[in-house]
């Protein structure tokens, strides 16, 4: 059948029906023979063609079974792809499995940490605190209708007011909050000097005596302010400052009036002159006490020292 002594691979691949890559595969398992000499016109692989003939006559059964093991392989190494890509499929799967349940606890201690806050806040009523806190749980409709007096209906419409509640209005920024609190503070502090200054007074008449140290006796001449005593710049810079009566310049600091705008050296002067003729001094209550003051025609008004404390804030902060 074969004629020539030598044949290239192609030639022997063609002749045994295979690919010339296989006809490399059985000279290396020893079905087939290369030639250690090669013929001139012949510079790729030679095949003896004896062996390929030998192949055809005898061991045919193995070129099969060659080419049948050979496509198992094919299929094996197929089969091994999809058997990695699955398993990275199912090793990914249960990675998000995981995470679902962490997500799911997390979500529970949530929504109890939520309802807490909303209760403590009175955001919501606890029947809508305890409704938006079950639906965070993942909790079913099914289960909320079983386990309330509620209808589906009902649940619908205390779910969106909830839901209305929270997420109506201005959320207040974190210095805003800050802001009021200090506020707050402030209103504290005020109302435990009131309540102190209240206590003293009544122990003092408890004792029969008057609680003159926790009183400053103003006289009616200092209770007023007006531009013929003054003077009109002076009085509007006053007015701008809060100022509404003339004690009043003992609880304003000096500084705050210099930054006026108009308020020069000359109105200054006749500020402190003014003061002067009364003995009172910038930013100091006590000043309220001095001989001038209380050589003054009456009458006078008792006036609490929690209250000139008050106004002394209210006027060095405006």
């Amino acid at each position: 059948m074969v004629m020539k002594l030598y044949l290239t691979r192609n030639e022997a691949a063609e002749i045994l029906g295979v690919t010339p890559q296989t006809i490399s595969n059985y000279v290396k398992k020893g079905l087939l023979v290369e030639s250690e000499v090669k013929e001139p016109n012949l510079k790729a692989m030679c095949i003896l063609a004896s062996s390929v003939e030998r192949l055809l006559k005898e061991d045919y059964d193995i070129v099969e079974q060659s080419n049948a093991i050979d496509a198992m392989r094919v299929e094996l190494d197929e089969l091994w792809e999809s058997y990695k890509k699955e398993r990275d499929k199912l090793e990914k799967l249960h990675k998000l499995q995981r995470i679902s349940y962490g997500f799911h606890d997390n979500i529970k201690i949530i929504s109890e940490i939520l309802a807490a806050y909303l209760v403590e806040m009175n955001v919501l009523t606890h029947k809508e605190t305890w409704l938006v806190t079950e639906i965070l749980s993942e909790r079913s409709l099914i289960y909320i209708v079983e386990n309330s007096d509620l209808t589906r209906s009902d649940i619908s419409t205390l779910y969106f007011r909830a839901l209305k509640k929270l997420t109506s209005g201005r959320k207040p920024k974190y210095n805003e909050l800050l802001d009021e609190n200090k506020k707050l503070r402030e209103l504290l502090e005020i109302e435990r000097e009131k309540s102190a200054a209240l206590e003293k007074q009544v122990k003092a008449l408890e004792e029969g005596r008057s609680s003159s140290d926790d009183v400053i006796s103003i006289p009616k001449q200092l209770m007023y302010l007006n531009p013929d005593q003054i003077g009109v710049r002076v009085f509007n810079a006053l007015k701008v400052h809060g100022v509404e009566h003339l004690y009043e310049l003992a609880l304003i600091e000096k500084e705050r009036l210099f930054k006026t705008r108009n308020f020069g050296r000359k109105c200054m002067v006749d500020v402190l002159n003014l003061m002067d003729a009364y003995g009172l001094e910038f930013d100091n209550i006590e000043s309220l006490k001095n001989p001038k003051v209380n050589f003054l025609k009456g009458p006078y008004i008792d006036v609490p020292v929690y209250i000139l404390k008050q106004r002394n804030r209210e006027l060095c902060h405006r």
